[in-house]
């Protein structure tokens, strides 16, 4: 019956789904009928073609997969609609900023097709680079990867050209996320190369009117494609410092753009923005910011005073600042700021550091000025403080909101109303989505009745949600706190301060960066001449040199550890005298680097080597690392809560046998299981290596901190999950956890660290008790620990590690669940020097914790790095304390001091 009519095998723009276009002569009239292949038996019947038998029927569907070269699914009306709709609401979310929901939908999207169309479609290859690009935009960029190439080999078994173009944009995009605008403009300039191509191959394409008019929408829609890429490509030239480049070719789309009626909404502003910024960097100001406030208002016409239309006054400011304009700077910033602290969304969109940059450097020039107020410079110190508080780790934030998401299912009452926020959420975005789509219609085919009416439904919703969530604010203060830190003035900061404290955060740039230290007296604020990548190579050789190679010690860089003391704190020197506890919140590299580790002046007799008398800094300063100054606040305030009854509790020593698989390691086989919301299989956890050492660690501390208390430890295969979990956690001071600690970039199919405990013998069905231990289940704990102990073994080749941006996550984690501190290692330390840190430590603190964490660590790091055996810091300095290193009683001075 087929060859009765003509059919065209086409697909979908949207979702890359099979696709049917059919003609066909009936009554003595020419039809077209279009839809999914699932119609073509109704078409064949409304063609007054005799009926199909049954085995007709079946030929007919036989038929499908040799048109369109490959299977097709046969989905039904609704399952479509589905697809269509999460599709559609997923890129939405991700284009006003909402990437927690984007991601989500994203997830919802992929299982929805992996049962519908099977595992190797091409829309499950098209939805992956979608994930991909949004985890890439929560700057978890390992896991974006990895998305990206379980669909490379996908997309490279297909036909699809345009599959092929789009995956060079969003290759682009990641690029640019990470930084490296090279490569972004490599890929963004074949992304253009390839959209002409097709462009040029359609236009060559003749045929009937039929086929002229819908090869006419192709041309059309590539056209659009086309001037996406042309505006990625003008804006990685000007992130490449190519001005004239970048307005030439931000110039091609816009007039390309122009002749373009159903050119998205959204993709004009983004072009908008772009083409504003490369006016600028031509000096038409005027231009530039006529363009930037058009953008705006499209922005906000599509999603509402939210994180894109704040983008763009974010846009605006930084490129007054490139211009040296930084007054204007200042204020455009101000102006987003101010709609960011009224906004009532989920500030898990935080912009990023290299979006708040612009302002502390254009704020810097400002006070610098000669002309400038005391008043003037109080403002913008405070307003630089708050920007500070806005930098936070990308991991740490994901896990945030994974920890806030378990926290809600874990009470019920709360689960109900986070869901119906987020139904009333999701709502919204669908409304102003096809508010959107009304936008891009032609004037004859709008209805004005449709949009009045979406118009009032977007405005009811948005003043329902407000109330709903300061409701839940009201109702539920201790979730509030968890997922919408409040920012915090400069003097309650001062306030938390104790005498002989001082705080420092950084804020690292391409060139340069800048860094805050605040005592009780007051803010002092710095340039630093080196930028990230400068700041990320040093930590990285710092931490080779930390790492056991060829059987040895590896040669660790003293020169390195002084220039960068010199970069980092040696500025504040002066304003340093009256300190003995410095708390560090180190973003980016620098939340990989214990900074103990830095050295404070040189010795001309030791030169390059590693001596007793060596000045590392914890010989000057006890120090405390922290994820986020709110962290740190939210901890101080816990001070006067009443300390738990018991000592001391330990868990370590989970039941593994090691991998008997010699080709593939436990680790390789963990990473590659996408689990998803499903446990993790018991057998992969039981094939990491055993740690029958955190025994005999455990049992040690417990007699210095529990001597009379029986077996205060959980062991074994006793250290499961649900143990862990029956254990009255708030009871006790210290918990000391021992065992293997697991990083998001090594799982990459999953965002949160974990900790290892004892699998079960089979895989359970829920992965409440699959043996791993994720940040989002620690959240849901109730601890009330001064100290939370992880002396995790890391178990990736080469002895990687476990501390930085991956850890803030779980830190978080614990502080939420009650934890006051933590002390974490950052590499694996053999047990003996790893049980005479922890018993020097906890020798000081004693089983009155009559000590401060932060003084006792760095005693006992004073005492391991004075013996020749062991000056080496990766004996000694793998521990750090994480969070409030002030708290306990006592004024201890016995940290000798080598200032």
């Amino acid at each position: 019956p087929l060859s009765n009519f003509d059919l065209q095998a086409c697909r979908q723009k949207s979702n890359n789904l099979p696709y049917a276009v059919m003609r066909f002569q009936s009554s003595g009239m020419s039809w077209v009928a279009d839809g999914p292949p699932a119609i073509i038996p109704s078409v064949i019947v409304l063609a007054n073609l005799p009926s199909l038998t049954a085995k007709e029927r079946q030929q007919v569907i036989a038929r499908l997969p040799e048109l369109w070269k490959g299977p097709v699914p046969l989905l039904n009306g609704v399952q479509l609609h589905q697809i269509r709709t999460m599709l559609r609401d997923a890129r939405s979310a991700n284009q006003r900023g909402d990437y927690e929901l984007a991601e989500n939908l994203h997830r919802e999207l992929l299982a929805l097709q992996t049962q519908t169309l099977g595992v190797d479609h091409t829309a499950i290859a098209e939805t992956l680079i979608d994930l991909g690009l949004n985890v890439s935009n929560l700057g978890r960029f390992e896991e974006a990867e990895a998305l990206f190439k379980r669909a490379e080999p996908m997309i490279a078994t297909q036909s699809s050209a345009e599959l092929r173009a789009r995956m060079k944009g969003y290759r682009c995009l990641d690029a640019a996320n990470k930084g490296d605008f090279p490569t972004a403009l490599a890929y963004a300039r074949d992304a253009v190369k390839t959209w002409r191509f097709m462009l040029e191959d359609s236009s060559r394409n003749g045929g009937d009117s039929v086929l002229q008019n819908l090869n006419g929408r192709t041309q059309n829609r590539l056209n659009a494609e086309l001037t996406y890429a042309l505006h990625l490509e003008a804006a990685m030239l000007m992130r490449n410092e190519d001005g004239q480049g970048a307005y030439e070719r931000a110039g091609e789309a816009m007039r390309l753009a122009s002749k373009l009626n159903d050119f998205p909404p959204d993709w004009r502003a983004e072009l908008l923005m772009t083409l504003g910024e490369s006016a600028m960097a031509m000096n038409r100001m005027a231009a530039a910011e006529q363009y930037f406030r058009v953008a705006q208002q499209i922005r906000e016409d599509l999603y509402g005073p939210t994180l894109p239309s704040i983008k763009t006054l974010v846009t605006l400011g930084r490129a007054f600042h490139m211009e040296g304009i930084d007054t204007s700077a200042v204020n455009a910033y101000r102006e987003a700021f101010t709609r960011l602290l009224k906004s009532t969304g989920v500030k898990s969109d935080f912009l990023s550091a290299s979006e708040l940059h612009d302002f502390v450097a254009a704020a810097f020039n400002l006070i610098s000025r000669p002309d400038i107020t005391q008043t003037q410079k109080i403002q913008i110190l405070e307003e630089v403080f708050y920007t500070f508080q806005m930098s936070r780790s990308g991991v740490a934030d994901k896990t945030i909101v994974q920890s806030a998401l378990a926290l809600s299912v874990s009470d019920t009452d709360l689960g109900k109303e986070l869901k119906k926020i987020m139904d009333q959420d999701r709502l919204l975005l669908s409304k102003r989505a096809d508010l959107a789509d009304q936008n891009m219609l032609t004037d004859e085919e709008r209805d004005p009745k449709i949009e009045k009416l979406l118009l009032y439904q977007i405005q009811e919703l948005e003043s329902k949600l407000r109330v709903a969530r300061e409701d839940l604010n009201v109702k539920f203060p201790a979730y509030a706190t968890l997922a919408t830190p409040k920012a915090l003035n400069l003097r309650g900061m001062q306030n938390s301060l104790f005498p002989g404290e001082a705080l420092v955060s950084y804020m690292l740039g391409r060139k340069e960066s800048y860094a805050i230290l605040i005592k009780k007296s007051g803010l002092d604020f710095i340039k630093i001449s080196i930028g990230e990548l400068a700041i990320r190579e040093s930590v990285q050789n710092l931490r080779k040199g930390l790492q056991p190679q060829a059987g040895g010690l590896g040669e660790f860089d003293v020169d390195e550890a002084f220039d960068l003391y010199k970069a980092l704190l040696d500025p504040f020197k002066p304003k340093l005298k009256d300190v003995d506890h410095l708390i560090v919140n180190g973003t980016g590299p620098l939340a990989s680097l214990p900074f103990s580790v830095l050295i404070t002046k040189e010795d001309p007799d030791a030169g390059r080597e590693i001596t007793v008398k060596t000045a590392w800094l914890s010989r000057s300063y006890a120090i405390s690392h922290i994820p986020s100054i709110q962290s740190f606040i939210t901890l101080r305030k816990r001070a006067d809560i009443k300390p738990a009854p018991e000592a001391f509790y330990g868990i370590g020593n989970p039941k593994l046998e090691g991998s008997k698989n010699k080709t593939v390691g436990a680790l390789d086989q963990l990473a590659g299981n996408c689990r998803s919301d499903a446990p993790m299989p018991a057998q992969m956890i039981r094939a990491l290596a055993p740690l029958p050492d955190t025994a005999k660690e455990i049992q040690s501390i417990a007699k210095l901190l529990a001597p009379d208390v029986k077996q205060p430890w959980l062991l074994g295969a006793d250290a499961t999950e649900m143990a862990v979990r029956k254990l009255p956690l708030d009871q006790y001071r210290v918990l000391y956890f021992a065992t293997h600690g697991l990083l998001p970039g090594e799982l990459k199919c999953q965002s949160e660290p974990a900790l290892v405990l004892s699998p079960p013998k089979v895989t359970p069905q829920l992965k409440s008790d699959d043996g791993l231990l994720q940040a989002s289940e620690v959240a849901t704990l109730k601890i009330n620990a001064d100290l939370v102990v992880l002396s995790a073994c890391n178990t990736a080749s080469g002895g990687g590690k476990f501390g930085g941006e991956a850890l803030s996550g779980l830190a978080e984690a614990f502080f939420y669940s009650g934890a006051k501190g933590l002390v974490v290692s950052h590499w694996q330390v053999p047990s003996e020097p790893t049980a005479r840190l922890m018993t020097s430590m906890f020798s000081r603190v004693g089983t009155e914790l009559s000590t401060t964490s932060a003084k006792a660590l760095s005693a006992a790091q004073y005492s391991i790095s004075t013996d020749e055996k062991t000056a080496h810091p990766y004996f000694w300095a793998a521990f750090a304390i994480v969070g409030d290193g002030g708290k306990i009683i006592s004024n201890s001075t016995d940290i000798p001091k080598n200032n």
